[in-house]
């Protein structure tokens, strides 16, 4: 154990910089919609509906339903549960936080003649500009349990294999997890070269170690919209908006591994004992992103009590920067060595994300005295999505999307029921499937959808407004805090329960 008979004076780190990757285009690309009150309350069904501020998410045309000038603001409550289940132990946490899912102002010119309305050729024409959230990162995770098979330091191990010992706290490594893992005293080599092993594992496959890993995340998705319409002979309705993109995603994840009941034996040629403690590798992860794209759609009244609509948004060009950072350390009970933690430099890179296109088709049935009952269908190919950049090709990142990614589909359906008028009942429901091509050892696909129930009410007296909606949403995510190329990957399933309450309230003027 050549290495750890001599203390550096200072460690010396490198840079591993994997922030950009796969996950980051799925992220990024799947979109909800969290506006208002009224659409949340409809399971976001609102496509060919019309005559509300979700149409600028949902199909533009749907402005040319109004005809009168509209001021609203949204509100929210989202509360997240999160079961974590990891090597046989389940765990409970939670989040809740305030947010604005919407707000907009909407501008209508009623064409009118001689006789009053105008009720051939263009009826009227609509401006509207706002804000609508699409994606809402607020999420607590904590999963805890006992491992035999793999340890942290094996990670470490595979990441140096290859790496010449000369050269594993070169200058430009900074941010290379076998710096960081060397550097923390979880690795060794025999006689300098470059095959390493664990001292502190090695030949020991009898411990019972324990892991657990924090996740933290925080920040939205939302756009800023200038939207447009015309109503022609109150049967065509054609729409187009300008989309700007804003997201904050800020990502903490603290994977610890302790030996609690001395279950490691280090053996070497002159001793033999419990040597290591504790290992542990934190990642945290920072990004803005600011965007643009395009949305266009229209919506055919052919009769009165029945409308279809399609709609598709262009892909998105988003300008992307990262800030990131490493951290490992150990508690080794080694002569000189005891605590240690390194971490790397901060680190920031900029880059492009172009997300996959959107299409919609809706289709409403409506009563005029009683309600109506409307159904979207989105699909998005997410293997369309790619990361570019200037000083770099993503070649592999891309590659993975293409080969791990499909066309998924969102269905969503919704009833509004009117009573005395001024008042409105409402229920949802809402179907995202999978995006993913290939099937997940161990994952199922039911796994892998998000489902999403809903129910609202309304006021609406022609010039006042309010709405109240509560959706329950159900979706799963899977992590692996290490993966290892040869031996077992322990891999977490975060069980994520939504519950979002928004109130809407405006005036028709």
């Amino acid at each position: 154990m050549n290495k750890y008979k001599l203390m550096l004076a200072a460690l010396v780190m490198s840079a591993y910089a994997q922030a950009q990757n796969e996950a980051d285009v799925l992220r990024y690309s799947q979109q909800y919609n969290l506006g208002t009150a009224r659409s949340q309350g409809l399971g976001g069904a609102f496509g060919a509906v019309g005559a509300d501020y979700s149409s600028t998410y949902l199909n533009p045309a749907g402005l040319g339903l109004y005809r009168r000038n509209e001021l609203h603001l949204s509100a929210a409550v989202t509360g997240t549960l999160t079961s974590g289940n990891f090597l046989g132990g389940t765990l409970d946490e939670s989040r809740t936080s305030f947010n604005i899912p919407s707000f907009g102002l909407v501008l209508s010119k009623v064409n009118t003649g001689l006789n009053g309305d105008a009720d051939k050729g263009i009826i009227n024409y609509n401006f509207a500009f706002g804000h609508n959230r699409t994606n809402h990162f607020q999420q607590n995770v904590f999963m805890e349990g006992y491992n035999t098979r793999s340890n942290l330091s094996q990670f470490f191990v595979e990441q140096s294999n290859g790496i010449p010992s000369n050269q594993i706290s070169a200058d430009g490594t900074e941010f290379e997890f076998y710096n960081l893992g060397w550097n923390a005293y979880l690795t060794d080599t025999a006689n300098n070269n470059s095959t390493y092993y664990s001292p502190w594992f090695e030949g020991d496959n009898d411990y019972r170690v324990k892991q657990s890993q924090k996740i933290e995340k925080r920040g939205a998705m939302d756009e800023y919209n200038f939207s447009g319409s015309i109503n022609i002979d109150n049967i065509l309705y054609l729409g187009a908006g300008l989309v700007f993109n804003d997201l904050r995603y800020q990502y903490t994840s603290v994977f610890e591994e302790s030996d609690p009941d001395k279950t490691v034996t280090t053996a070497t040629t002159d001793t033999v004992g419990n040597f290591y403690r504790s290992s542990y590798l934190k990642t945290e992860l920072k990004t803005e992103g600011q965007g643009v794209a395009g949305r266009f759609g229209f919506i055919l009244r052919p009769v009165d009590f029945f409308r279809f609509g399609l709609s598709v948004q262009t892909a998105s060009r988003i300008n992307m920067k990262d800030e990131y950072q490493y951290k490992v350390g150990s508690d080794i009970r080694w002569p000189n060595i005891g605590k240690v933690d390194v971490e790397s430099p901060k680190g920031t890179y900029e880059y492009q994300l172009i997300t996959p296109a959107r299409y919609t088709a809706s289709a409403m049935l409506m009563h005029p005295r009683l309600g109506f009952i409307s159904v979207d269908a989105d699909m998005v190919n997410y293997a369309k999505g790619r990361l570019t950049a200037t000083d770099f090709t993503f070649s592999d990142a891309n590659s993975r999307v293409r080969a791990n990614y499909q066309e998924a589909y969102q269905v969503r359906i919704g009833a509004e029921l009117k009573l005395q008028d001024v008042y409105r009942l409402r229920m949802g429901y809402n179907l995202a499937t999978s995006p993913y091509k290939n099937e997940i050892p161990g994952v199922s696909k039911d796994d892998l959808t998000r489902e999403a129930y809903s129910v609202g009410a309304g006021y609406n007296d022609g010039v006042y407004f309010v709405d109240l909606a509560l959706v329950r949403t159900t979706f799963n995510e899977f992590y692996t805090p290490y993966q290892l190329n040869s031996g077992y990957s322990p891999t977490g399933k975060a069980a994520h329960t939504m519950i979002n309450v928004a109130v809407t309230g405006g005036i028709r003027f």
